[in-house]
C-alpha cells in the first residue's frame, strides 16, 4: 500500500504493518517476503509492533488478512470498533464478500500471496479515492 501511496502521491493516507499476536513482536519480517518485495522493488524492512487498543481511536482503518487476524484485531480493539476493522481481501476489484489472504508462512507462495496483495491494495486505494475518505 505505501508503494501505491507514494506512487500516486497520495500523502494523505498513513500506512503502519502491526501484529495481532505477540510472537512475532520485535522480529525482522520474513527473509522470502523480502525477496518478493526486491523481485517487485518494494523494500519490506523494519521489526514487528504489536497493535494495542490505543490505536482504536487514533487509527480509522484495520486492515487484515484473515479470520485469525480479523478475531485478534476485534479482540485488542474491543467489538465497539469492528466498523473499522475490514479484510484486505475484500477490496479486490472481484472479491466475493470478504476473502481471506492466506498467510504463506508456512505453506509458501509468497508471489500468489503478494499478487492478491498488490490486487486488494489497488481496490483499496480506489476506494478510499472514490469514498473521499480521509485517513
Amino acid at each position: 500500500m505505501k508503494d501505491i501511496c507514494n506512487r500516486e502521491g497520495a500523502n494523505w493516507i498513513s500506512v503502519s504493518s502491526m501484529a495481532t499476536s505477540s510472537w512475532e513482536t520485535g522480529n525482522p519480517p520474513d527473509p522470502r517476503a523480502i525477496m518478493e518485495g526486491k523481485r517487485r522493488g518494494i523494500t519490506i524492512a523494519g521489526r514487528s509492533t504489536q497493535l494495542d487498543q490505543s490505536h482504536a481511536e487514533e487509527i480509522d482503518m484495520f486492515l487484515v488478512m484473515d479470520k485469525d487476524n480479523h478475531r485478534n484485531a476485534l479482540s485488542i480493539l474491543g467489538n465497539s470498533y469492528k466498523h473499522k476493522v475490514f479484510m484486505l481481501g475484500s477490496f479486490e476489484d472481484d472479491a466475493q464478500d470478504t476473502i481471506e489472504i492466506k498467510d504463506p508462512y508456512y505453506m509458501g507462495g509468497f508471489e500468489n500471496t503478494f499478487e492478491q496483495i498488490a490486487r486488494s491494495c489497488e481496490g483499496l486505494y480506489k476506494y478510499l479515492c472514490s469514498s473521499k475518505r480521509i485517513v
